[in-house]
């Protein structure tokens, strides 16, 4: 070895760690740099949101009808017993920070594995007349596009939420728009007359399309929910269930005769529970 060798030597071999030190942090602070970027949150977050719940409907209306001789005064009361089950699904995509007001999605799924019932009985009196007393039964369908309650329906329920700075965002979110009796009606030759999709929960149903004064008084409102859910909740990325109290706003009225154009006497109950479940997707 050449004299002053051995010095250069150590000195290349110190520069040679101090390279492979500098390298090896270099590439240690890439990779921490990409696993951040891997997890850094979402700036949003998507949830299937499904708003399931059931409930009851009964009405009492007695209808004063036009009729001569032995059946002059004749009434006709009727009388629907109803029970209802809903599974209405929504994909609902908020922000992890920031505001949003009012932001609307409409459901994208209508479908229970407990079917809704409808029985309606007609009683007349005196006996015989206007056709005699009928009894009808038949199941229930959530209105939809491909389910009409009237010509032309493509009405969808909705979910609405407002998130402001407030720690619990608030949700408005519907069940159905109406409810229609399904097709293959049973019971007296009659029935038939009920098989196409006619409304249930009556007189309630009709009554904002009878009078203009009643517009809020629909099945959408009365069967919607407002409740407020904990921003912490919706920042989690987790699945979570709120409970869904039924809220006096918008029932149906205890003395409906005001709902009807020939009522003589006329009452109705509503009552319902349900919960909305939020599964992250």
């Amino acid at each position: 070895m050449l004299p002053g060798m051995g010095g250069l030597t150590r000195n290349l071999l110190v520069v040679s760690i101090v390279l492979c030190l500098a390298s090896s942090s270099a590439a240690f602070a890439a990779s921490t740099a990409r696993g951040k970027a891997r997890h850094r949150p979402a700036a949003s977050l998507t949830y299937l949101v499904f708003f399931s719940g059931s409930g009851r409907f009964t009405s009492t209306d007695t209808e004063a009808t036009e009729a001569t001789e032995q059946c002059a005064g004749a009434t006709d009361t009727v009388v629907e017993h109803t029970t209802v089950h809903w599974d209405t699904g929504y994909t609902l995509t908020i922000p992890r920070k920031g505001e949003l007001l009012a932001h609307s999605v409409k459901g994208t799924y209508f479908r229970t594995q407990t079917r809704s019932t409808w029985t309606q009985e007609s009683t007349v009196t005196p006996a015989g007349c206007l056709g005699g007393n009928q009894t009808c039964s038949g199941t229930l369908d959530p209105s939809s596009p491909g389910v009409p309650a009237f010509a032309g329906d493509a009405r969808r329920p909705e979910l609405t939420i407002s998130i402001t700075g407030q720690p619990q965002a608030e949700l408005h979110a519907e069940s159905v728009n109406d409810w229609v009796v399904a097709p293959d009606v049973t019971g007296s030759p009659t029935c038939s007359l009920y098989a196409h999709f006619h409304t249930a929960l009556e007189p309630f149903a009709l009554g904002s399309k009878f009078n203009p004064a009643n517009a809020s008084l629909t099945v959408a409102n009365a069967m919607a929910g407002d409740f407020f859910v904990p921003r912490s909740k919706l920042r989690s990325g987790k699945r979570f269930v709120m409970k869904v109290p039924q809220t006096p706003n918008h029932q149906p009225p205890a003395n409906c005769a005001a709902l009807t154009i020939d009522s003589a006497a006329c009452s109705e109950a509503l009552q319902w529970k349900g919960e909305v479940s939020f599964r992250p997707l």
